[in-house]
């Protein structure tokens, strides 16, 4: 049975782009994936909250320059951070699809579209395609001389993460700065010299720098120096645009760390005002006692609770502001460690990626018209490339630098505002101490003055059998005037007569003044007996509750 063309197997893989990965022409036993990370990415790629969120089927633009025979840019773009991209999902899968690039490449094509976690750091990674052994490159769609795809390539992608001004011209602050990220993917044949780059960037800079780099751009048969077209002339452009592309991870560090550190000056700058605010309570106690000498003792007790009170608002007011700035600091040091992440990050992809090329420089490991010559050219790539690296540490450095002094300017402003708190909770103790002991002098008088009315209506009571025996000796003399007589009366009618009681007044005496005296006295028993219970009960409760006993509570 005749061998199918690869050209063939390629065009029927196109047809079927819908089912990518699936669609890659090399079988799982060939070594480069498994059919297991097919299915993970195929499930992981159509997934439909994966499709809503990453792509916009209503806007489909990707742009695809061809700048010199064999290279070729497809810049995938979306109109914001934050938006999805200008394609739907059956257009990425044939572009994946024909020219066979890795599924390992949707890694960084996810961190993309509509999503809220938009400015952390994510991963920034590195993912070259397996080498043969360790000799070769490989290639997962085979040879195509057709499409001048000789079966030995270099294939790799990665995400890159960095600072982005997004509106130009804004005010030098850290509202006008963003995080940007580019997924790149890079396909570099080593026998014919063709190169395809895949960007996915959230706007058209990428695109723009290809177009606008006249000295990458060579003429139809010869490079920037002259020189007739090569495929090592080829990979030494190649490594040229690679460097380009890596500036962007460095330019504009350096401008938003000025920035960060004029963000930096400022909060410490702020603080440093808030903790002189915060001093100045200290004295306010004492100035409020002498306040207070010059009156009568009640002016005084009055006055020195109301200038506490009037101390422990403005405290109040003080802590406000206080953990303002302690929170202002917090977002601070949030912004500082996910830069600082972001660049590490970035930092071990741009290694990686180096690491990567220098050992593809090995003798031995790339052959064809690259023999011999690659060495020297990545060379010069790793020392460029070391050169943004090592820029790049040394603004980690500077970020690490913003962050300890921020940290040390917290630390201290923390300090202050704990002995402030302090001092608050002492003042704030001393005003409810007061208030109680004012409470209680208030219940002792109240006491006082409700036994004295309970004392005196029981002697009232009790007198009122001789005040009735008054007034009954009185009507005795006098019913004549007022229509009825007393309890008592003396009696002339009769030769033995004297003094006399009436039984129906005096049984009206009994229960109008007797039992009403009874019922107010074990009312008052009853009432002094519940109030001791009581007053026992929530002392109890208090040392249960390891809390002092107030005596107000039993008012």
């Amino acid at each position: 049975m005749p061998e199918i063309d690869p050209y063939d197997r390629l065009k029927e893989a196109d047809r079927k782009s819908n089912e990518y990965p699936f669609s890659l022409l090399s079988k799982p036993d060939d070594g480069q994936i498994t059919r297991r990370e097919l299915k993970q990415y195929y499930v992981a790629l159509n997934d439909p909250q994966q499709e809503k969120i990453l792509f916009n089927g209503s806007h489909q633009q990707v742009v695809i320059l061809d700048q010199w025979p064999g290279e070729r840019g497809i810049f995938i773009e979306s109109n914001d951070s934050r938006v999805p991209l200008n394609l739907s999902l059956a257009m990425l899968t044939y572009i994946l699809t024909y020219h066979q690039i890795h599924p390992s490449f949707l890694d960084a094509v996810f961190a993309f579209g509509c999503r809220a976690d938009d400015h952390g750091p994510g991963v920034s990674n590195f993912q070259p395609l397996l080498l043969n052994d360790g000799k070769t490159t490989t290639s997962i769609s085979g040879r195509i001389p057709a499409l001048g795809r000789s079966g030995k390539e270099i294939q790799h992608s990665l995400l890159l993460r960095s600072v982005e001004r997004s509106h130009q011209g804004a005010d030098a602050t850290l509202r006008s700065w963003s995080m940007g990220k580019v997924a790149i993917h890079h396909f570099f044949d080593v026998e014919t010299g063709r190169s395809v780059w895949i960007i996915v960037k959230d706007n058209d800079m990428f695109r723009q720098r290809f177009k606008t780099d006249t000295q990458l751009f060579p003429s139809t048969t010869h490079d920037s120096a002259g020189r007739p077209w090569s495929v090592a002339a080829a990979f030494e452009m190649s490594l040229e645009r690679y460097l380009e592309l890596l500036k962007w991870c460095d330019e504009d560090w350096r401008h938003y760390i000025v920035d960060l550190r004029k963000m930096v000056s400022d909060q410490i700058s702020d603080a440093k005002t808030a903790q002189s605010k915060l001093r100045r309570h200290f004295g306010e106690p004492q100035a409020a006692v002498a306040s207070g000498n010059h009156h009568t003792n009640g002016s005084t007790t009055a006055r020195l609770r109301w200038n506490v009170k009037s101390e422990l608002t403005s405290l109040e007011a003080s802590s406000d502001l206080g953990s303002t700035h302690v929170d202002r600091f917090h977002e601070l040091f949030e912004r500082i460690d996910r830069d600082t992440l972001t660049m590490d990050l970035s930092v071990g992809t741009l290694n990686a990626l180096v690491d990567y090329y220098d050992h593809l420089a090995q003798p031995g490991n790339v052959t064809g018209p690259l023999e011999g010559k690659i060495k020297e050219m990545v060379a010069k790539f790793s020392f460029r490339a070391c050169q943004t690296i090592r820029n790049m540490e040394s603004e980690q450095k500077q970020l690490e630098f913003e962050l300890n002094r921020a940290s040390e300017a917290k630390v201290q402003f923390v300090k202050r505002l704990d002995s402030h708190s302090t001092y608050r909770s002492q003042r704030l103790e001393t005003y409810n101490y007061d208030s109680t002991r004012e409470m209680q002098r208030i219940a002792i008088n109240t006491e006082g003055k409700t036994k004295s009315v309970h004392f005196i209506t029981v002697i009232t009571l009790i007198s009122l059998p001789a005040t009735f025996f008054a007034v009954s000796a009185f009507t005795s003399s006098h019913a004549h005037l007022f229509g009825f007589s007393g309890i008592v009366y003396w009696d002339d009618s009769e030769s033995n007569g004297g003094l006399k009681i009436r039984k129906g007044p005096r049984n009206l005496f009994v229960l109008l003044c007797y039992v009403v005296t009874m019922v107010i006295m074990v009312a008052w028993l009853v009432a002094s007996w519940r109030r001791r219970i009581v007053a026992r009960f929530r002392a109890a409760r208090g040392r249960a509750q390891n809390r002092p006993y107030s005596p107000i509570e039993m008012v």
